[in-house]
C-alpha cells in the first residue's frame, strides 16, 4: 500500500467525484448497473435498499405518529439471482428466496418496477411495488462501465485494486401495496428510493463514517433530494508511510423536481482542504453521546451544488435538520433508533466485525418534517427558486472512532 522510506504522498484512493467533470457528473443506469453482482464473495457486502417514509426492508416498520416500530430480520434460504418463478424468465436484478421475490420489470410506458412480496414470518408479510416514473431517470455518477466506482488502492484498474464501492440510484418513485401485520393491513401508498450498493471489501477498511440524507415531498409535482457521503479510514487519501492519510469524504447527491432528475452533483474533501463541489453534510454544534460515545451533531447543514443535466446552468439546494429536543437531553428529536449495528446481523459477520474492527458501530436514524430551499435555473421548473415543505429521513453512522 505504501512506498516504505519515502516521505512522498502517495494517492491511494480514487474517488468517483474526481474521475468525472461535474458536467459529466449523471451517468444513465444500465440493465447490468442493477443485476446482483457478487454472490458468494468473500467480505464484499451487496445490498438493494428500497427506502419508503414508514419502511425499510430488512424490515423495518415506524410509525410517526406512534412513534412505535416493527424490526424484522431473517437469514434467507434458498438465494438466487435471477429470480425462481415458474413459468417466467428474469435477469439478475430480480431474486428470489424461500421467504421473498424480488421482480424487476420494465413497464410499457416506460416505467420501471421492483415488486417485493415477502413473508417475514407468521406475523408479517410484505406486498409493495416500488416504481420508478420514465421521468426521473435513475442514475450513477459519471458514464460507462467505471461510472459510480471509488477505488482503493495505489492502482485503480479493476484487478489490481485493493477494494471499491458502488452505488446506482432511484432518488425518486412512487410506492404501492401494504404490509400485513397479524392480519391489519397497513397502507403503503407514498413514495420513496432504491438503491443499489455494493462495498468491495471490508466495511471497517471502506469508511470511518457515513452520512445519508432522502428528502420527499409531493408539492411542485414531486420533490426529492437525496445524499450520501461517507469518509475513509486511516489507510486510504494521500498518505505516507509514516504520516497516514485517511478522513476523505467523498459525496453523491441528486436534486427532482416535478418528479425529474434536475442535477446529479458531487464533491471531494481532503483534510485541511477546501472542498471541491459544492455538496456536503455539514455538522453543527456536536455532542458527546455518553451511550455510544461518538460525537454526534445537533443540527445538518445538507447542501446540493452542480450543474443542471438539461443545460448546464448552476443548481444549487440547501436543508437544515434540528436534530435537539428542547425538553430532553440528547440529540433525539426525530430519533427513529439508534441501531446497534452488530445486534442486527448475523453472529458468524457479527463475530468477524469485532474482530476486524475493534469498534462498536452505531446508525442513528430520523424522520424529520423539513424544508428544501432550491435555486434552479430557467425553464427546468415551474419556478427558479422554490421552497418545499416535506419529510426527511437522515441517517448518521459510525463505524469507527
Amino acid at each position: 500500500m505504501f512506498n516504505f522510506g519515502s516521505a512522498e504522498k502517495v494517492k491511494n484512493l480514487h474517488p468517483v467525484t474526481e474521475e468525472f467533470e461535474s458536467s459529466q457528473y449523471f451517468g444513465p443506469l444500465t440493465p447490468k448497473d442493477t443485476e446482483w453482482a457478487t454472490i458468494n464473495s468473500n467480505f464484499v457486502a451487496e445490498t438493494q435498499t428500497f427506502w419508503y417514509p414508514q419502511i425499510q426492508f430488512n424490515f423495518m416498520l415506524y410509525n410517526p405518529t406512534t412513534a412505535n416500530k416493527l424490526w424484522k430480520s431473517i437469514s434467507v434460504n434458498n438465494f438466487s439471482t435471477p429470480a425462481k418463478v415458474p413459468g417466467k424468465s428474469y435477469d439478475r436484478r430480480s431474486c428470489s428466496a424461500d421467504q421473498f421475490t424480488i421482480l424487476h420489470e420494465s413497464l410499457p410506458n416506460g416505467d420501471e418496477s421492483y415488486r417485493i412480496n415477502a413473508k417475514i414470518d407468521n406475523e408479517v408479510q410484505i406486498i409493495i411495488n416500488f416504481i420508478r416514473p420514465a421521468s426521473c431517470a435513475g442514475f450513477k455518477l459519471g458514464d460507462g462501465p467505471e461510472g459510480g466506482y471509488t477505488s482503493y488502492g495505489n492502482d485503480k484498474s479493476s484487478n489490481k485494486r485493493d477494494g471499491y464501492v458502488v452505488h446506482r440510484f432511484w432518488p425518486r418513485v412512487r410506492t404501492e401495496g401494504q404490509v400485513i401485520i397479524k392480519g391489519k393491513l397497513v397502507d403503503a401508498v407514498g413514495h420513496g428510493a432504491f438503491i443499489h450498493a455494493i462495498q468491495g471489501m471490508r466495511a471497517n477498511l471502506v469508511a470511518r463514517s457515513w452520512n445519508f440524507a432522502l428528502f420527499q415531498s409531493d408539492q411542485h409535482g414531486g420533490v426529492s433530494s437525496l445524499l450520501m457521503e461517507f469518509e475513509t479510514t486511516d489507510g486510504y487519501g494521500l498518505a505516507t508511510r509514516t504520516e497516514g492519510g485517511g478522513g476523505v469524504k467523498v459525496t453523491i447527491g441528486a436534486l427532482v423536481a416535478g418528479d425529474k432528475l434536475l442535477s446529479v452533483t458531487g464533491s471531494t474533501t481532503y483534510p485541511g482542504q477546501m472542498p471541491q463541489g459544492l455538496t456536503a453534510a455539514e455538522y453543527r454544534n456536536t455532542i458527546k453521546d455518553q451511550e455510544t460515545a461518538y460525537i454526534v451533531p445537533s443540527e445538518v447543514r445538507y447542501v446540493w451544488g452542480g450543474a443542471a443535466i438539461e443545460n448546464n446552468k448552476a443548481i444549487r439546494a440547501e436543508m437544515l435538520v434540528n436534530y435537539k429536543n428542547e425538553k430532553e437531553e440528547g440529540v433525539n428529536r426525530g430519533l427513529v433508533e439508534k441501531v446497534d449495528f452488530l445486534a442486527h446481523i448475523p453472529y458468524v459477520v457479527r463475530k468477524a466485525v469485532h474482530v476486524f474492527a475493534k469498534t462498536k458501530p452505531y446508525i442513528y436514524q430520523y424522520l424529520n418534517p423539513a424544508e428544501l430551499q432550491l435555486d434552479l435555473p430557467e425553464g427546468v421548473a415551474e419556478a427558479t427558486k422554490l421552497t418545499v415543505q416535506g419529510t426527511a429521513f437522515t441517517e448518521q453512522s459510525f463505524i469507527s472512532p
